[in-house]
């Protein structure tokens, strides 16, 4: 298993091994340009002069340098006579770990509930039956069994496809992952309606990372025009529960946000909204809708409120497309791979129609992160896609964002991904 030489002993990379001592398992020695090292051991591994390079049998020598990287890497090859493949910059090191799942995430994704209650008029939920995702919700027992067996998770986000507060164990799932460490969010969102008193101080007792609520207005008439079933005035109880119960036990947690998407309905209460979300103590995030064909009716009011100029009108594969928004969603993959509530792998937060044909709960997240179909499909956001069989049988290959991405040549690199 040991096949790496690692160059450098600098304090970053050290601070960064201190993290990572999984990755002592991958590495035959250390080796140094200052003699005061030499002799040394770190992690059990003895820190060697340069000249002892010759004498070692190693895949690669990883260099953790970026300063003197040209610098070190021409030595070697010029007095050592080690050929360029043979060497590696300390990223390209972390980032083929990172993909291999020799280093596993520390954070990932769960849906929690895929159920809602609401029936938004553009919800893909509603309007595709519930998808390949399917209707259920995130069990406690399962959710324990996963905290158990992967202590290096920090971080879990709960939100995605449905309404989180419509799983009936939630509140356990909450006290648990407090009790374990374990950070929740539900940045992606929720729309707030039905969560009792007990959830809403659990929230605040187990320090829930955060929330967005999704609010589309600021009265009854205007919110409930898209967020159908919805009940503005209970939503906004709510959040002045959460903020009581902060105030009562004097917690900075959950950081609220709320999630405001411009429509022609709704855009004149833009400037209302700021002041609201200012009085709840929330960040306001506005966003244009994903509905194609929407032209605002008072464009540089908006961009005065909002900072966004709404006039630009783009469909969601022309707004992937841009080098402002990036590849973001398509690191979830490696950094924060995206659980089903059954344990079935979708990989990020976009995908709700394929599932990448493992259970995370049945064979374990470093299984499932290297089952051949989710290796193809990081390498397919790497361009090297010609390495991998079939890729048409890969849920990526069907996505309009892998499409975007591939179109403008905005690939995943090394590193995007190096955790």
């Amino acid at each position: 298993m040991k096949k790496y030489i690692i160059y450098g002993i600098i304090m970053y990379f050290r601070l960064q091994l201190d993290k990572k001592r999984e990755l002592s398992e991958y590495i035959s020695a250390f080796m140094d340009s200052e003699p005061e090292n030499w002799g040394k051991s770190y992690l059990g591994i003895e820190v060697l002069p340069t000249d002892k390079v010759q004498e070692l049998e190693f895949e690669k020598i990883v260099i953790t340098s970026s300063a003197y990287y040209n610098e070190i890497k021409n030595n070697l090859m010029e007095k050592y006579s080690i050929s360029e493949e043979k060497i590696q910059y300390i990223d390209e090191f972390l980032a083929d770990r990172t993909m291999n799942a020799d280093i596993l995430p520390k954070a990932v994704a769960i849906d929690a509930c895929t159920s809602c209650q609401l029936n938004c008029k553009a919800c893909y939920m509603r309007l595709n039956n519930f998808g390949g995702v399917g209707n259920g919700y995130l069990k406690y027992d399962d959710f324990k069994c996963f905290i158990d067996s992967n202590p290096q998770i920090k971080i879990i986000e709960l939100s995605n496809n449905g309404e989180i507060f419509l799983n009936p164990e939630l509140k356990k799932i909450i006290e648990y992952a407090y009790i374990n460490g374990v950070q929740l969010t539900a940045w992606n969102g929720v729309n707030l309606n039905d969560v009792s008193d007990d959830m809403l101080e659990t929230l605040v007792l187990c320090e829930f990372r955060g929330l967005t609520v999704s609010l589309d207005g600021t009265k009854q008439e205007t919110y409930a025009y898209y967020r159908r079933n919805g009940d503005y005035n209970r939503v906004i109880r709510n959040i002045r529960k959460i903020n009581y119960y902060k105030h009562l036990y004097r917690k900075q947690w959950p950081e609220l946000r709320w999630q405001f998407v411009v429509m022609n309905h709704n855009e004149l209460e833009a400037a209302e909204a700021k002041f609201l979300a200012y009085e709840l103590d929330m960040k306001i995030c506005f966003k244009q809708t994903w509905e194609p064909g929407f032209v605002p009716q008072h464009p540089e009011m908006l961009l005065w409120e909002t900072g966004i100029d709404f006039r630009r009108n783009e469909s969601p594969e022309q707004h992937h497309d841009t080098e402002v928004f990036g590849n973001h969603l398509c690191r979830q993959i490696y950094l924060e791979p995206r659980i089903n509530w059954d344990g079935r792998l979708f990989g990020c937060c976009t995908n709700y129609q394929y599932d990448f044909g493992i259970n995370v709960f049945e064979v374990g997240l470093r299984e499932a992160l290297r089952d051949s179909r989710y290796m193809a499909a990081k390498k397919m956001l790497m361009n090297k896609s010609a390495e991998c069989d079939n890729i048409a049988d890969i849920p990526c290959s069907k996505c309009e964002y892998y499409d975007a991405i591939r179109k403008c040549g905005n690939y995943i690199c090394t590193r995007d991904i190096v955790i």
